[in-house]
Parts: structure tokens; C-alpha cells; sequence
């Protein structure tokens, strides 16, 4: 098995990674509208295939943090939120967003400083 955790799916103007680290399969990517996301087609995301504001719009719909989208320069591109929030699902993790500080969190898990499931 492959020890590789984050999956880059290079766009011409964005780059959307993967953690694997991250993901508990909410499955807001594969509900996604458009080509962005394809369950069987690889690569299974391709950034060319959908305009960069709705790129940012789905990927920012991963509660977990395990999508993340970043710009040609390599930096995150998402914007911090104005206010804290959790949101408790019934018998399952608690989904935090805001500006946060993950006690734990590996230095190349960005996305967590917007989006966490725990």
C-alpha cells in the first residue's frame, strides 16, 4: 500500500489536494454538480474541468478539511471564516470551522486552520 497521504490534482490556474490523513467520506465531492469530482475516472478530480470559483465552493464543502485548494503560488485558498462554528452530528464528529489551531496537526495539514472533523 502506498504511504502517500495528500493526492495533488493539478489545474492550470489551481491545485486541489486530498489528505487521506483526513477524510471520514462525507461525500460532499461526489454530490457535487459538474466534472470537478468523478467517482472511476482518473485522475478522479481534475481542477481544468470546473471555473475556480466553483472549485472553491465544493472544496469548501468538505467538513473535514481533507480537500483543500490552492492557488499557482502554492498558498491555501480559502478565505478565514468571520466567525467560529461547530455543528454536532447525530452520533457522529463534531464539524468545527473558523480560524483554528489544531493542537497535533501535521505542519502539512492547512486546510485544518479552516475546517475539522473531530
Amino acid at each position: 500500500m502506498s504511504k502517500t497521504t495528500i493526492f495533488e490534482y493539478k489545474g492550470t490556474s489551481e491545485t486541489v489536494t486530498w489528505d487521506r490523513r483526513l477524510c471520514i467520506h462525507v461525500g460532499e465531492c461526489g454530490r457535487a454538480k459538474g466534472d470537478l469530482f468523478v467517482t472511476g475516472r482518473d485522475p478522479w478530480c481534475d481542477p481544468n474541468l470546473a471555473d475556480r470559483a466553483k472549485t472553491a465552493e465544493i472544496v469548501a464543502r468538505c467538513p473535514t478539511g481533507a480537500l483543500a485548494m490552492h492557488g499557482e503560488d502554492g498558498q491555501l485558498v480559502e478565505a478565514t471564516p468571520t466567525y467560529n462554528e461547530v455543528a454536532i452530528s447525530n452520533d457522529g464528529p463534531l464539524y468545527v470551522s473558523g480560524e483554528l489551531s489544531v493542537d497535533g496537526a501535521a505542519d502539512d495539514m492547512q486546510s485544518v486552520r479552516r475546517r475539522v472533523a473531530r
